[in-house]
C-alpha cells in the first residue's frame, strides 16, 4: 500500500453488511437479526463502554469469538472519499478476525478516521 492510497482507506465511514445467504438456505424471515450480530450487540451492551472518555479505543475488552451462520456471506463495506470498497469476510477461515472486525465496526471504532 502506498502512502498516496492511505487517505482513501482512512477517510470514510465503515459499515458492516451481511449479504443474504444462498436463496432457499436461509429460513429466517427478512429483516431478522443475524445471530453473530445479536451476540456482539449483547456483548457491547454488557461492557458499558464510555466512548466519551479520552482514549476509550485503547481500553477495549477482547470480544468473544462469535457463532456465525453457515452459508451466510459476511461483507464489510467501507465507504471512503474515493468510493466504496467491499471486503468478503471469512468466518470459516478466521473466526476471531471476523469477530473483531464486526465488534470494532459496531462499536464505532473506525468512525471518523
Amino acid at each position: 500500500m502506498t502512502t498516496e492510497l492511505l487517505p482513501t482507506f482512512v477517510a470514510g465511514a465503515l459499515v458492516l453488511v451481511m449479504a443474504t445467504s444462498v436463496l432457499g438456505k436461509d429460513d429466517k424471515p427478512a429483516g431478522s437479526v443475524d445471530p453473530a450480530i445479536a451476540e456482539v450487540d449483547k456483548f457491547i451492551a454488557a461492557q458499558k463502554i464510555d466512548k466519551s472518555s479520552p482514549g476509550w479505543k485503547t481500553k477495549l475488552p477482547k470480544p468473544p469469538k462469535l457463532t456465525f451462520t453457515k452459508d451466510k456471506k459476511y461483507v464489510w463495506v467501507l465507504d471512503t472519499n474515493k468510493g466504496t470498497i467491499k471486503i468478503t469476510l471469512k468466518p470459516d477461515v478466521a473466526p476471531m478476525h471476523v469477530s473483531s472486525t464486526i465488534y470494532l465496526t459496531k462499536l464505532g471504532f473506525y468512525d471518523g478516521i
